[in-house]
């Protein structure tokens, strides 16, 4: 997987989002990945990638509710560890984009972890960080002080436009236009819960 560390492609990223099992990164599993390439300002959802993965420890109630995959829809999915050395060759070293970025990429380190003594090295793109800051320069002067209350839900950002799934079974375009990420904007809004969950990934 060296050619992950060569320069990345010139105006490519890569849009990544994971199904878990729950929001636990010590314990719960990946079941699902998708990716999709982005080239400039297209979204080349002819260029995607999508896996189930086989969960070592079922799938709750609770999480069927938020994504709709059942135990037997991932019985027959591919072993984590297959899933993300496919997952690494379809990235390549293109840089990562995604909303609450962080917490897929954590679920993800875990399993690469033993392969690479690492986790990605891919720079990434946190979507909502961009959209927190977007909000937060909207706000009058007296709001923007301490920590204001931005809405950062994913149907609060798509709201005025349609979403782009990455769902399997579904008929697109070739290519989808987008706004095209800027790589020097990766901060993110303040996410307690998330870091507390993140916390000593790697390190064990």
């Amino acid at each position: 997987f060296r050619f992950m560390f060569d320069a990345p492609p010139p105006n490519e990223w890569v849009s990544l989002d994971c199904e878990t099992t729950g929001l636990d990164v010590g314990k719960d599993e990946i079941i699902s990945i998708g990716a999709v390439r982005i080239a400039g300002d297209r979204i080349m959802t002819s260029e995607r990638f999508e896996v189930l993965v086989r969960p070592e420890h079922g799938v709750s109630a609770d999480s069927v509710r938020i994504h709709r995959l059942r135990e037997q829809d991932v019985a027959s999915g591919l072993p984590v560890d297959e899933a993300v050395k496919r997952l690494m060759r379809f990235i390549g070293s293109r840089p990562l984009v995604g909303y609450y970025l962080e917490f897929d990429v954590a679920m993800l380190n875990r399993a690469i972890w033993p392969l690479l003594g690492q986790g990605l090295p891919q720079p990434k793109i946190e979507v909502s960080g961009m959209y927190y800051d977007y909000k937060f320069r909207q706000l009058p002067p007296h709001r923007q002080q301490g920590t204001p209350d931005i809405d950062l839900r994913f149907n609060t950002l798509m709201a005025p436009a349609r979403k782009v799934s990455l769902s399997l079974g579904t008929t697109k375009p070739q290519s989808t236009p987008m706004t095209r990420p800027n790589p020097r904007q990766v901060s993110h809004a303040p996410t307690a819960e998330l870091n507390e969950n993140i916390d000593g990934i790697g390190s064990t």
